[in-house]
């Protein structure tokens, strides 16, 4: 089975979900920290700013929008790459 990151489509259970649920169904926490930290992103937020350890919420919708934006931008540095050599 390919990893989530990879796969053409992704099931959510619900439409706001925690990270830590995010990473029961198999996101690695690394690439959901990043997309939360990402300047442009629109999906993800803390429960609450004012707290450190507050939890961080994505909307789904979002993350998978983000989620295949990324694998097309993969795919299309690969043909590049591809090419060059």
């Amino acid at each position: 089975m390919l990893p989530i990151e990879e796969r053409d489509h992704v099931d959510y259970p619900k439409k706001i979900m925690k990270i830590t649920e995010l990473m029961d169904i198999g996101f690695p926490k690394v690439y959901l920290m990043n997309a939360y930290q990402d300047r442009n992103q629109k999906f993800a937020w803390k429960m609450d700013v004012t707290k450190k350890n507050s939890h961080i919420l994505f909307d789904t919708d979002g993350l998978e929008e983000y989620r295949l934006k990324q694998i097309a931008t993969e795919k299309q540095a690969n043909r590049r790459l591809r090419l060059v050599m």
